[in-house]
């Protein structure tokens, strides 16, 4: 907006020279307001330079997830080599394979994968940073660690915090947790926001409902 004048519409700011972009990045990038990915790929230089690869990776991500990038699978091909020495340690000692070779398309398969769990903990995935995705088998394991971590409760820790925090509910939220119960239990739909401070009331609310739902029949 602060380059190009006279812009009435969204598709005069898309307008180079009589080329209506489909996207601000790419009339930004015609109009050479983007700079490369320089910047980036010499902040994760700094970091191999003293970093491992269980280190460098989490890194990757933090600069995927803030920063906007011109070439995102450009940056990953020019780094995945820096992500995957443990990857080749761990097979070799799980497997009893001291001098187990992977090939460079396993290597980054894997690589994938543990970007791609990284990426899920922030409840978004290497696909919508236009990064590639890892391979179906490898897919499959993500979607059954995520399940088995959906699954995997704590029943008395749950049945504790439940008689800790159920008193404490006022009226409202105690009109949510009925209403959500009883919502799942019946095999209702619903949409439910709720707003509030973390420590005043939600956590309180869903603990109560999670150990609810646990010795319900469903």
């Amino acid at each position: 907006m602060n380059h190009v004048k006279g812009a009435l519409s969204f598709d005069d700011l898309n307008n180079v020279f009589g080329i209506v972009h489909p996207t601000f990045q790419l009339a930004c990038k015609s109009l050479g307001l983007l700079g490369d990915d320089k910047e980036w790929a010499d902040a994760l230089c700094e970091a191999i330079a003293t970093a491992t690869s269980p280190q460098i990776r989490p890194v990757f991500v933090s600069l995927v997830l803030f920063y906007e990038f011109g070439d995102p699978n450009g940056f990953f091909l020019q780094f995945c080599r820096s992500m995957h020495d443990d990857i080749v340690c761990c097979s070799r000692s799980s497997l009893n394979m001291p001098n187990l070779l992977m090939s460079d398309d396993e290597l980054r398969n894997y690589v994938l994968y543990k970007l791609e769990l990284l990426f899920n903990a922030t409840s978004t995935s290497l696909e919508k940073h236009k990064l590639p995705m890892p391979d179906e088998r490898l897919l499959t394991e993500i979607r059954n660690r995520l399940l088995r971590k959906e699954l995997n409760y704590d029943v008395i820790d749950l049945r504790s915090q439940h008689s800790t925090t159920f008193p404490l509910l006022n009226q409202c939220q105690r009109n949510v947790y009925e209403y959500v119960v009883t919502t799942i239990i019946e095999r209702k739909q619903a949409l439910i926001f709720v707003h509030g401070h973390e420590i005043t009331g939600k956590t309180f609310l869903w603990h109560t409902i999670e150990y609810r739902l646990l010795h319900s029949d469903l």
